[in-house]
């Protein structure tokens, strides 16, 4: 039930942010998603205030660099959300579920178990589903009429 809760709140943000950043008096692509981290850095150190001590430099050096791949990331996606509908977003996102264990097969040769291309199928139709389902931007939908 909580995973069912945390993609449909994971969902339901690409409509939200496209309606933030296209309406006219919307804040900025970088302030939103500022709000949006900052936000969630702050409720996770309340709940956990002393999960950074004792870290070890490697660890803030390697958090430091893929945090800001992250951020850049998040930001490309959010200002593709200016081109692209939210389901076709969230599609593409989506697809990164479908991509880690191909690629993790591909490049470092990690044998992938049988329940994680059980959930990569399930993904995959789940975020197609989601996309096509919408018909925002997408051209082909067989169950509706011309």
């Amino acid at each position: 039930m909580l995973l069912l809760f945390v993609s449909a709140a994971w969902g339901s943000a690409f409509p939200l942010m496209k309606s933030l950043i296209d309406e006219p008096l919307s804040m900025s692509v970088t302030d939103l998603l500022a709000e949006r981290y900052t936000i969630a850095a702050v409720v996770l150190f309340l709940i956990r205030p002393r999960s950074l001590r004792g870290l070890a430099r490697g660890t803030w050096s390697r958090g430091i660099v893929l945090g800001v791949m992250f951020g850049v990331g998040q930001t490309m996606q959010a200002f593709a959300l200016d081109d692209l509908s939210s389901a076709v977003s969230g599609f593409a996102v989506g697809c990164n579920v479908v991509m880690t264990p191909v690629l993790a097969l591909i490049l470092f040769r990690v044998r992938v178990p049988k329940r994680i291309w059980f959930g990569v199928a399930l993904a995959l139709c789940g975020v197609a589903i989601f996309a096509l389902m919408k018909g925002d931007g997408v051209r082909f939908a067989p169950w509706r009429s011309a």
